[in-house]
């Protein structure tokens, strides 16, 4: 049976790691889970018309806009950010 060189075999495992978990991709990984959770936030606020106090802030600024809909416009845009956030996280 032939030994394998440990040193070659940490150096060959810490290489592929570091292609697929570089701290880099790790970070950007954490910005798109949290664009994910903000947009599910927003959604299900938006949805249920929730009257939490950051949401009324929301909700005021799309009312200037959208009116009596502006639940609505945050709830398909939360949708929309959760999305684009996923699409990010899957694809880099």
């Amino acid at each position: 049976m032939k030994s394998i060189n440990n040193g070659a075999a940490q150096r060959i495992i810490q290489r592929h790691v570091a292609v697929f978990l570089s701290k880099a991709d790790i970070r950007y990984m954490v910005w798109w889970i949290v664009m994910i959770a903000i947009g599910v936030w927003m959604a299900v606020g938006g949805f249920t018309q929730s009257s939490a106090t950051p949401f009324k802030y929301l909700v005021a600024r799309a009312e200037l806009l959208w009116k009596s809909r502006a639940h609505n416009f945050l709830g398909i845009s939360g949708v929309v950010v959760a999305l684009v956030g996923a699409f990010f996280l899957l694809s880099g």
